[in-house]
């Protein structure tokens, strides 16, 4: 199933679309594939991306994704992203939902080890008599 194919030759088809389903050797290949054409179709946003103490305006990300965008030939390329279920095996907040047994325990578990990922606003989960929510 081809969910997008690019007039640059990009496509993600037959990557792992439903969340249950393992990662395939083959579709991580072409996704590090397209991630190649990617970088070096914009050049300079890599080297920023990759320093933990770089801060990025928001209106310099906005650019970005627009260049990614008229890269790609997706109009909705933000939707296609969503979609594909790919977990960084390094990233503390992937860790968070792969090692816990339920959803709620993840969102637990996110909440509270927010601030070791993200240095802007913090969390919290309240439980209510409607269920849980973060004010």
């Amino acid at each position: 199933m081809t969910l997008v194919t690019t007039p640059h030759g990009l496509s993600a088809s037959s990557l792992p679309i439903h969340p249950a389903d393992p990662p395939c050797a083959a579709g991580h290949g072409r996704l590090e594939a397209a991630r190649a054409r990617y970088r070096a179709a914009l050049p300079g946003v890599w080297d920023v991306l990759e320093d933990p103490e770089q801060r990025v305006p928001y209106a310099t990300l906005d650019a970005w994704l627009e260049r990614a965008v008229e890269f790609s030939g997706a109009a909705n390329l933000g939707l296609l992203m969503a979609g594909l279920p790919v977990v960084d095996p390094d990233d503390v907040g992937s860790a968070v939902i792969a090692t816990s047994p339920t959803l709620f325990e993840s969102l637990e578990r996110g909440v509270r080890y927010q601030r070791v990922w993200g240095d802007g606003e913090r969390l919290s989960l309240e439980q209510t008599e409607r269920g849980f929510w973060r004010p």
